[in-house]
Parts: C-alpha cells; sequence; structure tokens
C-alpha cells in the first residue's frame, strides 16, 4: 500500500497536468536500492526516468494507481529493477532455421 505521507498528493493529478505534478517534485541520491523522495533536492526533470514518464504519461498513472511509488524498486519487498527495460533491435532479419550455405 501506499503511505500517503511519502508520496504527495497523487489525487491532484485529476485536476492538474500529470508533468505539472511531476516538475514540482524532487529526488535525492539513491539509498540502498530505491531512490526517495524529498522537496528540496536535485530537479525531477534531470532524472532518467522523468524522460521515460513523460513518453507514457497514462502509463505512469497506470503505475500510480497499482501501488507504484516513483523511484522504489519494483515487486513486493520494493528491490527489483529501479531502469525501464531498454528495447534492442535485430538488424539481422533472417528467420528460424536459416542457413548460411543454402
Amino acid at each position: 500500500p501506499i503511505d500517503p505521507v511519502d508520496v504527495p498528493s497523487i489525487r491532484t493529478t485529476k485536476d492538474r497536468p500529470l508533468e505539472e505534478w511531476m516538475q514540482n517534485m524532487e529526488i535525492e541520491e539513491p539509498s540502498g536500492n530505491a531512490y526517495t523522495i524529498s522537496s528540496n533536492r536535485e530537479s525531477y526533470q534531470e532524472h532518467l526516468l522523468y524522460v521515460h514518464f513523460m513518453k507514457n504519461p497514462k502509463g505512469f498513472q497506470l503505475l500510480l494507481k497499482g501501488g507504484y511509488r516513483p523511484f522504489t524498486g519494483l515487486g513486493k519487498n520494493e528491490v527489483g529493477i529501479l531502469q525501464p527495460i531498454s528495447i534492442s533491435f535485430q538488424m539481422n532479419m533472417r528467420g528460424l532455421g536459416y542457413h548460411e550455405g543454402i
């Protein structure tokens, strides 16, 4: 469950744009395996994940609805991955069973 003290006013995202809400949030350096939210530290926009959240604000809203706390690990104990999964493209478009000599 989300602790309302740790994540300030998630409900306000309905009243004002998500981007404005995220710009007002800021983060501290990682402690252990998670980032903690603060009000007077490095700008939230300077963090790598901010860009990913802004590319898909609906996805971020779904994460928040599901109980995600920004900059904590995924999973029950919040020890999962912190960075988004990167996509790698395979450029040698050959199908399964392809043999060079045939």
